[in-house]
């Protein structure tokens, strides 16, 4: 049996789609390409000819034939039967024919907010503030309405433009048909929802936690809580009481965050009221006034042109702007890597005496500036706890990557050590960790009165890529088939409508008292690439703790990489170093008792890679189910350096039982 209704649409292209009989009146309108998927159907674009004018929309096709099906689009309708506002997308009317329903909306042509995010990365704070104010606008219209969202998020916000979003999926919200009630069920996605759903009897002002979250995620470019997974989210909002605001890893523009603190707070009660917003929000009200880069849109004769110009303009200030900063910064080190590197009796692979009144030059330098500007950036204070180690004060012997030359390095080894330590770096990777996991034990195993590093949060390391492997829909390169995924799961495919089919997992493996388990995994930011100074990097993406030893101390964690010149590069460097070590490893059969040179490349306190040589003294072996050697060395190291894969010659290498890495002074 069929069924239909008309919407509160555009009334001639409403009128047009239910032209005439038939069931689901599909010679009024052409399914095109799929453009979404949700939890009971596909979304499709669509196209209507419209007297001589082509008509795009979009058509919701939902199998009803499960209750949960049927409840959830009963009350996506029974919501746009009563809504109709610019900020809401236009709902045309719908059909329902046997187990199959179609919902007929306006199509918009740049698809959802998280789409775009993924894409595009973080939005400036002008483009956050416009997008935040048209979220109100139809925030307040539903409110007035007595209808709450429930679930707000940036899938669920669509953009038609660059200036314009608008809300839809009304699939599971709240329409109070006596305001004085509350809403009482458990629903919606756990990232966005507020602390109050968990517990009957929660309002409005769930949807305004929720937009505190989609504001952040524009401001970040990550979902609330992204460096953990669903089920802790649970803890953290429910029993920890903490915000997305207390897991941000970067800075946030003053009036951004002040305006967050008052959507995200955990009492509901303290949140404001959407009018207020609406009314009396300097970040909302203050928003009127838009880029010229998006009233362009409106401009079809001059806007690329003009577009072109204000890109290239932005695109040289920005450069300016770094190169000032790279030029200051670059005058307060280059004396302090001069210094280090000179500093080094390398051929022999000892300390060397460090003249100490240099480095009090270049840090001198550093002092002043801030005594003048009373700021510091991360690359200050970086360098800052470079200069303070309490493990290892100048650094004596460190070389940064790029001074490294054949002449340092012993000379019947040059060419494949060479070699090996270049592969080395270009696999080496920065690690920051930004959560202390709970689950960190007391004291090391079988060591009852040595305690266990407790660590803190924003803690430096690195680690070293020691696997690589494609994956092609969902079909691993050796032939078994990915458990869960078929798709690549990085954060801009995973908003995309059309993600990557092939990606690459990448092994990474540090120090277990660095990541101790998965929680601490997932918070960390893991950065190739970051070889100088002036270089940006690439960053990993989604990562999974594969597997860890206390014991070793020693773990590796699964990420992605989308990007085939990456994995190339990375592919390359795997082989290069495999092949260099086993060269190296004929080379010493006789002598790698004799000869015990140690090398490592790290991150030393987050700053670009340096190298470090010197000798191993005691090797150490461990009996178990598979015997492995522990080592002792002279190389020169500090605390951050933790996690860094040393390689002894002869001895190590990227495998579990022949990994050596820098535990730090804990172990």
């Amino acid at each position: 049996m069929a069924w239909c209704k008309q919407g509160l649409g555009d009334d001639a292209l409403t009128a047009f789609i239910f032209k005439g009989d038939g069931d689901k009146h599909e010679d009024n309108w052409k399914k095109l390409e799929k453009i979404g998927v949700g939890a009971y159907g596909e979304v499709f674009k669509a196209k209507v000819q419209l007297a001589a004018n082509e008509c795009e929309i979009a058509v919701k096709q939902i199998h009803i034939d499960k209750e949960n099906a049927k409840k959830s689009a009963e009350t996506e309708l029974n919501a746009y039967n009563k809504l109709s506002h610019e900020r809401i997308v236009k709902f045309y009317g719908f059909c329902s024919y046997d187990f199959e329903m179609f919902i007929f909306m306006e199509y918009m042509h740049l698809g959802s907010l998280a789409s775009y995010i993924g894409k595009n990365g973080a939005l400036k704070e002008d483009h956050v503030r416009h997008f935040s104010r048209q979220l109100v606008e139809g925030i307040n219209y539903l409110h007035n309405k007595n209808v709450i969202h429930r679930d707000i998020k940036s899938v669920n916000i669509l953009m038609k433009d660059k200036g314009n979003v608008k809300l839809t999926d009304f699939g599971i919200c709240k329409i109070l048909e006596d305001v004085s009630k509350a809403s009482t069920t458990n629903i919606g996605t756990i990232r966005y929802m507020a602390p109050e759903m968990s517990q009957p009897n929660y309002g409005h002002s769930v949807d305004i936690w929720a937009l505190g979250c989609v504001v952040l995620e524009m401001l970040t470019g990550l979902m609330p809580f992204s460096e953990i997974e669903n089920q802790q989210v649970h803890y953290v909002l429910y029993k920890a009481e903490e915000t997305p605001l207390n897991h941000l890893k970067c800075d946030l523009p003053v009036a951004s965050m002040e305006f967050l603190q008052k959507l995200l707070k955990v009492n509901s009660s303290e949140r404001p009221k959407i009018q207020d917003l609406l009314n009396n929000d300097n970040y909302i009200t203050g928003a009127n006034s838009f880029s010229m880069q998006l009233l362009l849109e409106e401009n079809t004769v001059l806007k690329d042109e003009l577009a072109k110009c204000l890109s290239r303009m932005e695109e040289m200030e920005n450069k300016n702007k770094q190169l000032i900063q790279e030029h200051d910064e670059h005058l307060k080190i280059c004396e302090l890597d001069k210094t280090r590197t000179e500093s080094c009796n390398l051929t022999t692979f000892e300390k060397a005496a460090t003249n100490e009144n240099n480095w009090e030059r270049s840090f001198n330098l550093l002092t002043e500036d801030l005594s003048k500007s009373g700021t510091i950036t991360p690359m200050e204070d970086n360098l800052l706890n470079f200069k303070e180690c309490s493990q290892n004060p100048c650094h004596t012997g460190f070389i940064p990557v790029q001074n490294l030359k054949r002449e340092h390095l012993p000379v019947d080894y040059q060419k494949n050590l060479s070699t090996a330590i270049q592969a080395m770096a270009d696999l080496t990777v920065k690690v920051t960790v930004s959560l202390v996991s709970p689950g960190r034990p007391a004291v090391w195993p079988q060591h009852i009165n040595k305690p266990y590093p407790t660590g803190k949060s924003g803690r430096l390391g690195s680690g070293i890529v020691c696997g690589l492997e494609k994956i092609t829909r969902g079909v691993r390169q050796g032939g078994s088939i990915h458990k869960k995924l078929t798709t690549c799961p990085c954060n801009e495919c995973k908003y995309s409508p059309t993600p990557k089919q092939e990606w690459w997992e990448a092994t990474v493996q540090t120090a277990k008292q660095l990541i101790f388990d998965n929680t601490e995994a997932n918070s960390a930011n893991y950065m190739l690439f970051y070889d100088s100074y002036n270089s940006h990097g690439s960053y990993l993406n989604s990562f999974t703790m594969a597997n860890s030893s206390t014991e070793m101390d020693l773990c590796r964690i699964k990420c992605t990489i989308c990007d085939p010149q990456i994995a190339d590069k990375l592919k390359n460097s795997l082989e290069l170093m495999d092949s260099s070590l086993k060269k190296l490893d004929k080379e010493l059969e006789r002598l790698k008792d004799v000869d015990k040179l140690a090398v490592f490349v790290s991150h030393p306190h987050g700053l670009p890679k340096h190298v470090s040589l010197g000798e191993w003294k005691e090797k150490i072996l461990v009996e178990g189910k598979k015997p492995y050697y522990q080592f002792t060395y002279s190389t020169n190291a500090c605390e951050g350096c933790l996690g860094a894969f040393v390689y002894c010659l002869g001895y190590s290498g990227l495998t579990w039982w022949k990994s050596t890495i820098y535990g730090g002074p804990y172990v």
